[in-house]
């Protein structure tokens, strides 16, 4: 086995190790386990490998050269993007302003809950009433879910929506298997 790439980023692994077995080489990420379980050692593991057997390697550099210079890029026409629900256009995107928001409100929380221990005589009662409320926001990742995942937004006219996937996995990859089934061999 020899090693075609070394990257600190553990889906940039995935993603061509995806790659290089999609073109029937047998590819794997080696120090998988060892730096995900103190990614604090990332940099001293040299972060992840990908290898593939020695008559690959030839054929693994040019692929990945292919997939870092942006030529295996799709175009925008193959997207599959949703519709914007006002203008009709196909320019959605994912919004990040949500999740801008939640971040924003646990900053301004924590720190109220800080000035508030510093200024008053006896900081237990507001202390108190803030992290319960803390606690309470931290305790549901139902709601938080909600209001941060699956949120888009029209590159065009800026509205903004949220629509859930249409299609779960597992539907997805039985007809994924269907669809190879009816190829044949």
């Amino acid at each position: 086995m020899r090693c075609v790439e070394r990257t600190l980023e553990y889906m940039d692994g995935l993603v061509f190790v995806a790659l290089l077995r999609g073109r029937n080489i047998e590819a794997h990420l080696f120090d998988e386990n060892f730096v995900r379980q103190n990614w604090f050692y990332t940099l001293v593991y040299g972060g992840f490998r990908v290898m593939v057997p020695a008559p690959d390697l030839q054929i693994a550099r040019e692929t990945l050269v292919e997939f870092r210079s942006g030529a295996m890029r799709c175009d925008e026409d193959e997207m599959d993007r949703p519709k914007c629900p006002a203008c009709r256009a196909h320019s959605s995107e994912f919004d990040h302003r949500q999740r801008r928001r939640v971040f924003l409100a646990y900053f301004v929380c924590s720190l109220v809950l800080a000035l508030l221990m510093e200024f008053l005589s006896d900081p237990l009662i507001p202390y108190l009433a803030l992290s319960s409320l803390l606690w309470l926001a931290m305790s549901m990742p139902w709601l938080l879910r909600y209001v941060v995942n699956n949120r888009l937004r029209c590159g065009e006219c800026a509205h903004a929506w949220r629509e859930l996937p249409r299609v779960p996995f597992a539907q997805q990859q039985r007809d994924a298997e269907e669809a190879l089934a009816m190829q044949g061999p």
